[in-house]
């Protein structure tokens, strides 16, 4: 186990960096389409079902324009070697098979699964769901 725990923990983070990345989407398309949505109730007495049809486009539009489900281990990596200078740009060795290490790769992604053990989630990876958050609070 503690040979995959870098591996593990490059995993996690990717899987909530997709969430979200997918649930900023969502709450970014419910701002603009309740906004939009009061909008063409208020002005030109539609449905609110208008706002609801609105609220499916941009969620599609966001999510397949951002494709958010396309960040790999490999993109999740290269993040935290800019992010933490500790991981001294190996993030990567924690994410290949054991086998095909040499020896010095071997003791640096010892040292790499170490450091990110003591990694917590970056908050860069929330950072657009707060945002999409307040967005949503003043729409």
């Amino acid at each position: 186990m503690a040979e995959q725990s870098g591996a593990y923990k490059i995993q996690l983070f990717q899987k909530r960096w997709i969430t979200y990345q997918l649930l900023a989407d969502v709450l970014i398309a419910a701002a603009v389409a309740l906004f939009m949505g009061s909008l063409l109730h208020y002005i030109f007495k539609l449905s609110t079902a208008y706002g609801m049809a609105l609220f499916l486009v941009i969620v599609l539009v966001l999510a397949f324009t951002r494709q958010p489900w396309k960040i790999t281990e490999t993109d999740v990596s290269r993040f935290l070697n800019a992010t933490y200078p500790e991981l001294e740009e190996s993030c990567e060795l924690a994410i290949k098979p054991g086998y095909t290490l040499n020896l010095l790769q071997s003791l640096q992604r010892r040292k790499v699964d170490k450091t990110l053990a003591g990694i917590d989630q970056p908050s860069q990876f929330s950072k657009r769901l707060k945002i999409a958050g307040l967005v949503l609070l003043f729409a």
